[in-house]
């Protein structure tokens, strides 16, 4: 049985932590799975992201790239909480 979370769930090989946390950080300040999606892929927000904490992620757990990139988002005035 499927659960309802699922379509909102990213695979592990899909993407990284970086980009699920960025995402899953949009969808919490109101923007639809597919809107998030497509503001990451097309925008330089994970780069500004990596600038902004200097350093990569490759090495974070996940909890800890979310921390990042919601400190991140909430710097910046483009990315409004939207409700």
């Amino acid at each position: 049985m499927r659960m309802k979370t699922a379509k909102y769930m990213l695979s592990l090989n899909d993407v990284t932590f970086a980009y699920r946390a960025t995402v899953m950080e949009l969808c919490k300040r109101g923007y639809s799975f597919n809107t998030a999606k497509q503001i990451v892929k097309t925008s330089n927000l994970l780069e500004g992201v990596k600038a902004s904490e200097g350093m990569w992620f490759y090495d974070m757990n996940q909890r800890d790239c979310a921390d990042y990139v919601e400190r991140y988002l909430n710097k910046q005035k483009r990315i409004a909480v939207n409700f």
